[in-house]
């Protein structure tokens, strides 16, 4: 999550994003090459490490982890703070907790 959290914010890899995320939303050629070469690997990898560390639901938990830290980055608020990042952690691991 630290590591989404940096991609996130370091240039250029940030304005190159903020660019590639304004041509998704009206070029719906870009938006299927950027899902199929980018996100949907990254995505994979990252519901990999969500199941390793022992979530019950990885690909449902890697929705909840990474929407607060793209919408913070996609409305340029700030990034969560470290004792942000793992409260956010927790709380949506006791989510993913069966019953």
């Amino acid at each position: 999550m630290k590591a989404t959290r940096t991609e996130l914010a370091s240039e250029p890899r940030a304005s190159l994003l903020r660019m590639l995320a304004a041509a998704i939303q009206s070029d719906e050629a870009i938006a299927h090459q950027f899902h199929t070469a980018l996100f949907q690997p990254q995505r994979q990898q990252f519901a990999h490490l969500v199941a390793a560390d022992g979530f019950a639901n990885p690909e449902h938990a890697t929705e909840l982890l990474l929407a607060p830290l793209l919408t913070r980055w996609f409305l340029r608020l700030p990034p969560l703070s470290d004792g942000e990042l793992a409260d956010h952690i927790q709380t949506v691991r006791r989510l993913e907790q069966p019953d």
